[in-house]
């Protein structure tokens, strides 16, 4: 099967995930999942992750499936540590020991069929509905902004939930924000504070990208929405 991905914009984005998510309890890794040039005469596509606790005690989780996009005729599996579910199952249960990780695989059957799917996973502590993950796993839905990564200027955090600041050079005249589809889906003047909203935009992972007055990119980043 031809899992094609680009092997750099992978790496970025899993350890932009890691990074902003040290401090957090419950995890995916890496996040997003990406896998592009799917062979659809391959019987299926499998995005693989891990849940992690990396609380001190043992926890009771459930995981939730969210089929953002899907080709028709497509379906899914989501395997966690304990079996596989078809998608006639779309939520189930397990448990993490402290400090373990268990399987959290999205698998895709294109059953023959050109397309793509968008799946998202949350992955939640039974006892505590604020301690929480959402993965997303993106089959055939690369980021198509063509610009390199570059990340001259500071994003955090990343994951963002709400708010996300910026560090870096003066000279950014706006920014702009790029969905998968390379869709600029927010935008902003540079301000004194360097800090903007994206509340509104939808869970996932997205390019930011910065200008200088004569339209120029300055820098190239990969955020990730939660």
């Amino acid at each position: 099967m031809k899992n094609f991905t680009s092997f750099y914009l992978f790496a970025v984005l899993s350890a932009t995930a890691l990074a902003g998510s040290l401090s957090a309890q419950t995890v995916v890794e890496p996040n997003p999942i990406i896998l592009n040039d799917i062979d659809v005469s391959e019987f299926e596509a499998v995005g693989h992750a891990f849940a992690i606790n990396n609380s001190q005690f043992y926890k009771n989780y459930s995981w939730q499936r969210n089929v953002i996009e899907m080709t028709a005729g497509w379906f899914t599996a989501i395997c966690d540590r304990n079996q596989c579910y078809l998608s006639g199952v779309s939520q189930a249960s397990f448990y993490l020991d402290s400090g373990e990780s268990g399987t959290m695989d999205v698998h895709a059957y294109p059953n023959g069929i050109e397309g793509g799917a968008i799946i998202e996973v949350r992955v939640q502590n039974v006892t505590d509905p604020t301690d929480f993950f959402i993965a997303t796993y993106y089959f055939n839905q690369a980021l198509s902004v063509p610009e390199r990564v570059t990340n001259k200027f500071k994003v955090y955090p990343n994951p963002v939930v709400e708010n996300f600041t910026v560090e870096g050079d003066s000279s950014a005249d706006r920014l702009e924000v790029f969905d998968i589809t390379g869709k600029v889906v927010f935008s902003a003047k540079g301000s004194r504070t360097n800090t903007y909203n994206i509340a509104d935009l939808k869970v996932g992972g997205y390019v930011v990208k910065f200008y200088d007055a004569d339209n120029n990119v300055l820098s190239t980043n990969v955020l990730i929405k939660q």
